[in-house]
């Protein structure tokens, strides 16, 4: 997959050097590996014909976008002595949950206005879910400025388009048209069925949720 397979290769040497050195010096047992990536590919659609490849499998979209392609990122989680191998969490998490998950882990004290959108996840890593307070929903951008939230299955895009990389990048709806976006990702991971009219309840609800968070955001700054 020309450059892009390159750069995977080098990647898991580079981990792999990582793992071999923690290894060698006795630490690999107690020592907490986090791998994760800060965004989806960037592979447009010829890439895709060219290298018969889904860099971002059956997810639509790619890097910047506020489809599922540009925010699913692989997540994975080393911790020998806590967690066993080979085991999966179903929950959705964000990046943004290191910091008051490393706070917990090393017994650190977070001030109230320290990271506020960061959740506490290690009881999913501990494999104790009973114990993990989710946020109430989750809260993405893409690059150009489209508002996307999260609440259990339902995705809420506030407009049209990829927002992103991906064409069109910005729709600009006619009378009678939907103006955004609602996918349920439980049916519908791919964003094949655009459900925004059907669902008018939900998307007020998201919409509710999603202003009260930007309100609470500006109120901070």
């Amino acid at each position: 997959a020309g450059q892009y397979g390159d750069f995977v290769n080098m990647v898991d040497s580079e981990v792999g050097k990582v793992l071999n050195a923690l290894k060698e010096s006795g630490l690999e047992e107690n020592t907490i590996v986090f791998f994760a990536s800060d965004n989806g590919p960037y592979w447009r659609p010829e890439y895709i014909e060219k290298y018969s490849h889904k860099a971002a499998y059956i997810y639509r979209g790619m890097k910047a976008d506020a489809f599922e392609g540009g925010h699913r990122i692989p997540f994975i989680v080393r911790w020998p002595v806590k967690i066993k191998s080979g085991s999966q969490c179903r929950e959705t998490v964000m990046l943004t949950s290191l910091l008051a998950t490393c706070a917990a882990i090393t017994k650190t004290g977070l001030a109230e206005n320290e990271g506020e959108d960061s959740h506490n996840i290690l009881p999913l890593l501990l494999n104790d879910v009973s114990a993990y307070n989710p946020p109430e929903a989750f809260i993405q951008q893409s690059s150009r400025g489209i508002f996307v939230i999260r609440k259990d299955n339902w995705k809420l895009i506030s407009g049209l388009g990829s927002g992103g990389f991906s064409k069109p990048e910005i729709i600009e709806p006619k009378a009678g048209e939907a103006a955004g976006q609602l996918y349920n990702l439980n049916d519908d991971p791919s964003e094949t069925k655009n459900l925004f009219l059907q669902y008018p309840e939900k998307v007020e609800e998201l919409t509710a949720i999603l202003k009260k968070f930007r309100e609470n955001g500006r109120s901070r700054n």
